[in-house]
Order: structure tokens, then C-alpha cells, then sequence
């Protein structure tokens, strides 16, 4: 028996694959230390091992962790239906961290993965498919521990 693929889910997962591709954005995720641009991923990392650990294609607040860590997690919605198809909608990323690992010598950390994440989707660099949304967006609170920022895009088509 042959099952047609769900588009939305290959649309959420086509986004956490392209920002594990970001190497800058995969050392600030796994490199705890301040420098983490300086530093080099470690031997034999696997990168798509950080899918469903650290970042998610669905709204997701880890548990606490004993391991201080960073995480990507997104939220979809306002899908708009057109000609049968889903072809548009807002994806909100939240990226958040344990609170010692926010400051960076590149800036708060949640804020250097968001500036990554908006360089590869945000349409004024001409690279993704997206338009931020600019009343979608701010602080994150997820617990005592763990702190960042969201920023809403609109997106126009799935791909």
C-alpha cells in the first residue's frame, strides 16, 4: 500500500534540515562555550542527530535538562488553503537557551541563532521564501532556566 506524503510535514521538516546546513548556527547550538565560532564541530558530530534532540519542527519545551543546552523549536499556523493546497501560513521560531550560556562573545546567543535563521529565510537576502512578520516577535520566557527570543514569518509557498 502506497501513502501520499503529508506536504506540511515535509514543509516543517524541509525548514529544520536547511537550518542544520548553517554551520555557524549548528556550533551555537552545540559548542557551549563563549568563542563558539572559533571552535570546530566536534570529529565525527552528526548533525542531523541535532533533529528532535535540539531542534524541533513543532512547538516543543524540553524538559530540564541536567545538561545546559540550546534548542530551535517552531510553531505553524494561519495556513491559508488555496486550489486544494496549503500555500500559506506564519512559522514562528523560538530559540532558547539555559541562562549561562547566553552571553557570547558574539552577542546573547538566542539572538546570534535568530540573525542566522533570518539570514537563510528572510526574503529581503534574497535566500528563503519568507517576510518577517514584525508584530510577531520578542522575548521567551520557557522556565526558570531557559531564556530567548521568537520571530514570526510569513511565509507565501510551501516548497
Amino acid at each position: 500500500m502506497e501513502y501520499e506524503v503529508n506536504p506540511l510535514s515535509v514543509y516543517k521538516n524541509n525548514i529544520a534540515l536547511k537550518i542544520i546546513s548553517n554551520n555557524n548556527l549548528v556550533k551555537a547550538l552545540i559548542i557551549n562555550d563563549s568563542r563558539f565560532l572559533d571552535q570546530s564541530l566536534p570529529k565525527n558530530f552528526e548533525i542531523s542527530s541535532l533533529l528532535y534532540s535540539q531542534i524541533f519542527p513543532y512547538a516543543f519545551v524540553p524538559d530540564i535538562n541536567t545538561e545546559p543546552q540550546t534548542f530551535i523549536t517552531m510553531s505553524f499556523d494561519n495556513f491559508r488553503y488555496i486550489n486544494n493546497k496549503f500555500k500559506s501560513g506564519i512559522v514562528t521560531f523560538y530559540v532558547f537557551t539555559y541562562k549561562s550560556l547566553i552571553p557570547t562573545d558574539f552577542g546573547l546567543r538566542y539572538d546570534y541563532i535568530l540573525h542566522q535563521i533570518d539570514q537563510m529565510f528572510n526574503k529581503k537576502y534574497e535566500v528563503g521564501a519568507f517576510n518577517l512578520v514584525i508584530n510577531g516577535g520578542g522575548d521567551f520566557h520557557a522556565n526558570e532556566n531557559y531564556y530567548g527570543s521568537t520571530a514570526s514569518y510569513k511565509f507565501t509557498d510551501f516548497q
